[in-house]
């Protein structure tokens, strides 16, 4: 059975680590920014526990931070932004969409067959 190696990139795992978080979590742009291969890297930050945290929290801060700019926009002085937050909330959160906004996920039944209908009048 053949066995894979770790890669070996030549950088330190704190180098990695710190550009890890700079890039917030995105492996292929710290990869560019480092000079090795995003492949090599993906497999690095998979086989080191620390290093796949170290990209989930950053992911997770990621979103706190976006979700904190729509609800800030809710409360925005302009009318407009305010109301483009709401409908951002209401289609693209599940509490939204069980309330009716939003798109269908279902797909909608197709129409029947066309049918041949017969009108009578009684004279």
């Amino acid at each position: 059975m053949k066995l894979r190696q770790r890669p070996a990139l030549g950088v330190s795992l704190g180098a990695i680590e710190r550009e890890l978080l700079d890039k917030c979590g995105s492996v292929s742009a710290a990869a560019r920014a480092l000079g090795v291969s995003s492949v090599d890297l993906r497999q690095l930050v998979g086989s080191r526990p620390s290093l796949a945290d170290a990209v989930y929290e950053e992911t997770e801060r990621a979103i706190d931070d976006a979700v904190q700019v729509i609800l800030d926009g809710l409360s925005h002085p302009d009318k407009t932004r305010r109301l483009a937050a709401a409908a951002f909330l209401l289609r693209h959160t599940e509490a939204g969409r069980r309330r009716g906004w939003g798109r269908r996920r279902t797909p909608r039944r197709e129409t029947a067959e066309p049918q041949d209908v017969t009108l009578k009048w009684n004279d």
